[in-house]
């Protein structure tokens, strides 16, 4: 685990052992505008540093609260952009050894890759970037976050619950099937973006409830089965069996 980002875990105590990886943080600049970053390093952290080396190309994933290695293994992205739209290279712990893996040989979809719930373990990650002015690049920074501080709600939530469909928004179809402000204890969909379900000392039991009660709305009224973004820690993930 990284920062947690898009993880529901149990409310209850569990036998699990969880390795988390925020202190393995280092951004180094490998040669050719090409930067590497371990696992634990927090993404607006790279941005920055590669911000203030005139090193561009990651600014639209800025604001995210995540680590690289796990935006690497769910190929998380925002605003058109998505990570591995600049990833060259991982290294990864696979089966007691290391290996390095071209972005190229991964396969890829939206929010997802084959890295997921395989086994393996991304250890680093290598990105070519371009070069440009600070002055465009801070702008840029500045831009994606008055976008997400416009769209996104404020409050404890896991990210996007679903991810989008190919014809339209997931936020849109949950919106429309009059499910804005739906509660469920402490949870309830976000009435500023209904793809988020925000946590008001929710358990995790009432946020896979609320899930539930989306998905069987939306499959319903539009005939649309919703996938799942945010990951299940603790028992077998049913979008990925």
């Amino acid at each position: 685990m990284g920062n947690g980002s898009n993880l529901l875990a149990p409310s209850k105590k569990t036998d699990l052992v969880i390795v988390c990886t925020r202190a393995i943080d280092e951004v180094t600049y490998v040669r050719h505008n090409t930067v590497k970053a371990t696992c634990g390093t927090n993404i607006n952290k790279l941005i920055m540093w590669c911000a203030n080396s005139e090193i561009s190309g990651l600014e639209s994933l800025f604001g995210i609260p995540a680590t690289v290695g796990g935006m690497v293994v769910m190929n998380a992205g925002a605003f058109g952009t998505s990570i591995f739209d600049r990833l060259k290279e991982i290294t990864v712990f696979d089966d007691g050894k290391v290996e390095t893996v071209k972005a190229s040989e991964i396969e890829t979809r939206h929010h997802w890759s084959q890295l997921l719930n395989s086994g393996k373990i991304v250890l680093d990650a290598t990105f070519q970037l371009e070069v440009d002015s600070k002055e465009n690049i801070f702008a840029r920074i500045k831009e994606v976050t008055a976008l997400r501080q416009h769209k996104q709600p404020k409050g404890h939530s896991a990210g996007s619950v679903f991810k989008n469909p190919t014809i339209t928004a997931a936020g849109k179809l949950i919106e429309d099937a009059g499910l804005k402000g739906r509660k469920v204890g402490g949870a309830y969909v976000s009435k500023k973006h209904a793809n988020f379900i925000i946590s008001e000392n929710a358990t995790d039991k009432q946020v896979k409830k609320l899930i539930k009660i989306i998905q069987k709305k939306v499959l319903k009224k539009f005939g649309i089965n919703l996938e799942r973004e945010i990951e299940y820690i603790g028992e077998v993930d049913e979008n990925y069996r």
